[in-house]
């Protein structure tokens, strides 16, 4: 069996992460793809902020670049945006 297919159960017995607010779990977000071997597991922005929305359903979403998301690209609107590391702070992203 392959790690990633533990999840997230794993680190949460190791390092007790419990959670009693809302929009709880790891500051993490998983992508997959039927063309993919492994899914790509990255750090989730939305997850320091617990008063955005964090429920997502399971319906396919679409993955779009938005550089560095220090400014505003209209172009991923209704998509989930990927912002690279770098250029501001978390806070301006």
């Amino acid at each position: 069996m392959p790690v990633f297919a533990l999840g997230n159960w794993l680190p949460r017995v190791l390092y007790s992460w419990g959670c009693g607010g809302q929009n709880c779990g790891l500051a993490q977000v998983l992508f997959s793809s039927p063309d993919w071997r492994i899914p790509i597991i990255a750090k989730r922005l939305n997850a320091r902020y617990d008063w955005l929305n964090g429920r997502w359903g399971t319906d396919p979403y679409r993955l779009l670049d938005a550089g560095d998301g220090c400014k505003p690209v209209t172009s991923v609107k209704g998509a989930v945006a990927w912002v690279s590391e770098g250029g501001c702070s978390f806070f301006t992203k």
